[in-house]
């Protein structure tokens, strides 16, 4: 599915995330027992998380699945 123009990507959520939580790319990394190129591509859209990936990123910014995919619907939805 091709994404809107007007519409926010999952990347930069993820980046706005990490942002607002004062969190580098490394540090979001080590708290995902990932390197920092996987979050990189990540935030570019170069790859689409699995569940469980995601499951973890919730976890990293302290929020549950619900609150983490609805705040990516409202994000990508701002004007």
């Amino acid at each position: 599915m091709l994404q809107d123009a007007k519409d926010k990507s999952f990347g930069e959520y993820i980046k706005h995330l990490r942002k607002c939580n004062g969190m580098t790319q490394v540090d979001l990394a080590v708290n995902l027992n990932s390197n920092y190129q996987n979050i990189s591509s990540l935030e570019r859209n170069k790859f689409g998380p699995s569940l469980a990936y995601l499951y973890k990123l919730a976890d990293a910014f302290n929020m549950s699945i619900v609150e983490f995919i609805q705040g990516f619907e409202d994000f990508k939805n701002q004007k």
